[in-house]
């Protein structure tokens, strides 16, 4: 099976953008990864422009990832992995580069989208209360031990 046939979709603690490609064209790559983007009628760019908007990002399309800081690359990443049309969700830190405020706005939107898709997702944090917001089930790990909270 190809790598983009597979359904799982994994966003890694480094954001994984490609340098080259503007931030628009990087989440575009959750669409279609060979950025054949139907240009008559709009509808996967509309979805960029929608992702972008819903992270907080409107018109930062044209802009590089090397100008953007670690929070909206984070982001940009984050809207890659949602936009793509996979059944599992695997999240690596996702939140951590994000200060309290839109890092709750993008928890309660991942959690919002991955319901609305209803994809099974599975996070890795250090922060309890990420886990909190978007879990139905919660698993820690302390000490060589782990407890599994419902």
């Amino acid at each position: 099976m190809a790598v983009a046939q597979r359904p799982v979709t994994m966003l890694f603690q480094k954001h994984n953008l490609f340098e080259h490609l503007n931030v628009a064209d990087n989440i575009a790559l959750g669409l279609d990864p060979g950025l054949r983007l139907d240009n008559s009628s709009d509808k996967g760019w509309q979805q960029v422009e929608d992702a972008l908007q819903q992270m907080g990002l409107e018109g930062y399309g044209a802009r590089m990832p090397g100008e953007l800081s670690g929070g909206e690359q984070q982001r940009v990443a984050l809207a890659r992995a949602l936009i793509m049309k996979r059944s599992l969700l695997l999240l690596d830190e996702p939140f951590s580069a994000l200060d309290s405020a839109t890092r709750r706005a993008v928890l309660e939107l991942t959690q919002r989208l991955s319901t609305e898709k209803q994809l099974c997702t599975l996070v890795v944090t250090h922060n309890p209360e990420d886990a909190e917001v978007l879990g139905a089930r919660v698993v820690s790990i302390q000490n060589d031990s782990i407890k599994s909270e419902s």
